[in-house]
């Protein structure tokens, strides 16, 4: 009976931290898209210093939920968002055309590791 009462107390270990991973990660990109939609539209107006700072203080947040997310999230998912991110800076600062064509694909990419880290039955089984 000990043995029954270990596996359940793993089991409801993992379904823990499988929750509240999957509610950490869809939190920090929700907030990483609110900015990154911030972002564009300060690149549409043409209010660099707003956005430069702006642009530093994401690739800060990204840099910060990067290190701890590496645990949870297959790496994979994550360089080409960090790509993306370092990318971004250079873009904002050198006034580049490029700029909302890369944040459209930023915002795609998070809303996307959004998605996969949310429990649904299908990706479950």
């Amino acid at each position: 009976m000990t043995r029954v009462k270990i596996s359940a107390g793993i089991l409801c270990l993992l379904v823990g931290i499988s929750i509240f991973s999957g509610i950490w990660v869809n939190n920090r990109c929700g907030l990483m898209l609110d900015g990154v939609r911030q972002l564009e539209e300060l690149a549409e107006s043409n209010n660099t210093a707003q956005a430069s700072e702006l642009a530093a203080e994401l690739s800060f947040q990204w840099d910060d939920f990067s290190s701890l997310a590496a645990i949870l999230v297959k790496y994979d998912r994550l360089a080409e968002i960090g790509t993306l991110f370092s990318k971004i800076d250079y873009l904002v600062e050198s006034e580049s055309p490029d700029l909302i064509e890369e944040l459209s694909e930023l915002e795609h990419l998070l809303e996307l590791l959004c998605r996969s880290e949310t429990p649904v039955l299908t990706s479950v089984l």
